[in-house]
């Protein structure tokens, strides 16, 4: 979560990219932190204290995404991450992660990955075995 506010805060150019940031960083950490429920753009321009239309706005501004979007690839990190660090199942991930349907899921990781969750999942593996039986990375 940190890294994604920080690389955020890094992107502000401009006084009013930074006052964008500021200002919907508070409804990134809520978006953060609630990856698992649906995302509701009124209660995130409540928490930024602006109204919709001004959140969407400083929002896009703030990220270069809209908010939808910007949602949508955190919560594709996440998975990537729970593929390779968990052996949930892709039904179970996209669980956690809010997505009732895992057919919907699998077919929006595709989208933002070009994979779907159990090749990347296969293809991952199959890299990090590759590299770890290799002589090279053997002597590091």
């Amino acid at each position: 979560m940190y890294e994604a506010l920080n690389e955020l805060e890094m992107r502000g150019k401009t006084h009013l990219e930074r006052l964008a940031i500021r200002t919907v960083k508070p409804s990134l950490v809520y978006m953060l932190t609630h990856l698992d429920q649906p995302l509701r753009v009124p209660e995130l321009s409540r928490i930024a204290d602006v109204s919709c239309s001004h959140f969407f706005a400083l929002f896009k501004r703030a990220t270069g995404q809209t908010p939808i979007s910007y949602f949508t690839r955190v919560r594709m990190r996440r998975a990537c991450k729970m593929l390779l660090e968990t052996s949930l199942s892709v039904k179970e991930i996209a669980a956690s992660l809010g997505y009732e349907d895992e057919f919907y899921f699998s077919r929006l990781f595709k989208s933002v990955h070009q994979l779907a969750p159990s090749y990347y999942r296969a293809q991952c593996a199959s890299q990090l075995s590759q590299f770890q039986s290799s002589p090279v990375a053997l002597r590091a």
